[in-house]
């Protein structure tokens, strides 16, 4: 009984949230596609940056 009781909150409260307040996780969703678009790039940008050094800077062999 209580499973049921709880079902019917939760239904309740679905129903007075407001069309935006529903699509608001999906912009939280955008804004972590973003952090992890920069995360990406930041990683591709240093993994260049550490190739342009050992190709003009090499490590040298005693």
């Amino acid at each position: 009984m209580p499973l049921s009781a709880l079902r019917g909150w939760a239904l309740a409260v679905l129903a007075a949230l407001t069309p935006a307040e529903r699509s608001r996780p999906y912009a939280v969703l955008q804004k972590q596609n973003l952090v992890l678009l920069g995360s990406i790039l930041s990683a591709l940008l240093l993994t260049i940056v550490l190739v342009a050094v050992c190709v003009y800077k090499p490590v040298r062999r005693r």
